[in-house]
């Protein structure tokens, strides 16, 4: 593993969320009570929006028009946080701020977007979880968890219906597999109607199809990529300067890449899972 960016985006840099299409990020800086839009090609900051006190966790809307933040207290000076907010991407403005849970006697830590994407799970210090309706933001529980454990964060489980295996849908890195209310908002990689040059790859069984690729140098190429897995894939090439992709299970993205100027074979790999790669010739 290696460094392959570094984006310069103030103090105290605490969690982050990225678009589907991995473009642009949002970065919660707790010392300063920031969420700061960035984007993530260019390097550049494109917003900075407030928060409540401290925010620590973050989660996209599942048309990433909104950011849920919790405001944990983060950052020290002695502040405290006792809400989240929900703030409007575009603007990057604080549509609402209210407690994460009754009473305001909690901090909240990280903030999970239900499979379905209709609810918020918040995690926080009390041993608890609120569950709020993520359009409406009205408390629907308060979860006690046993012996007041610090759940911290969260997984969405899948269970088999012979209850003999179980897989992971969700946490707080977001979707992993089963329903994503991401992909409903997915960005097409052609206008409706209009036929399209991209390259479909596809990661199934933990192989990439096609394995060969025959490009010319310096061809500029639009890759479709789908993730039939369950689990997670990333692709990269450090060789071919291609920048790293993640995608999570059942997910689909769309990137552009300039095939290299000096003629050779590349490899496009998955670093995750040995063995995974394409192999690409550029004549």
């Amino acid at each position: 593993m290696q460094e392959v960016a570094a984006y310069p985006v103030g103090p105290g840099p605490v969690w982050t969320a990225i678009t589907q299409d991995g473009k642009i990020g949002y970065v919660t800086l707790g010392p300063t009570s920031k969420l700061v839009k960035l984007d993530l090609e260019a390097g550049k900051i494109l917003g900075v929006a407030p928060t409540g006190r401290g925010p620590y966790g973050i989660r996209l809307s599942p048309d990433e028009k909104t950011a849920y933040v919790a405001s944990k207290g983060e950052g020290g000076n002695g502040q405290k946080g006792a809400t989240f907010a929900a703030i409007d991407t575009n603007a990057m403005s604080i549509i609402r701020e209210q407690l994460s849970c009754p009473e305001g006697l909690c901090q909240a830590d990280h903030i999970n977007l239900s499979p379905d994407g209709k609810e918020l799970w918040i995690s926080n210090n009390m041993g608890s979880i609120s569950v709020f309706d993520r359009e409406t933001l009205k408390l629907l529980a308060s979860i006690q968890t046993p012996k007041l454990g610090d759940p911290h964060g969260g997984t969405f489980v899948q269970v088999a219906p012979d209850n003999r295996s179980a897989k992971v849908v969700a946490d707080i890195g977001g979707p992993h597999g089963g329903v994503n209310p991401y992909a409903a908002f997915a960005k097409a990689a052609a206008p409706t109607g209009g036929s399209s040059n991209a390259l479909v790859v596809v990661a199934q069984e933990f192989r990439l199809a096609p394995a060969t690729l025959e490009v010319t140098a310096g061809q500029r190429i639009t890759f479709e990529f789908e993730n039939r897995d369950t689990v997670d894939h990333n692709i990269v090439s450090q060789e071919g300067a291609f920048r790293e992709v993640v995608l999570g299970g059942s997910q689909k993205k769309t990137m552009e890449w300039t095939a290299p100027s000096r003629i050779g074979t590349y490899k496009l790999v998955c670093t995750y899972h040995r063995g995974m790669e394409m192999t690409v010739n550029v004549k």
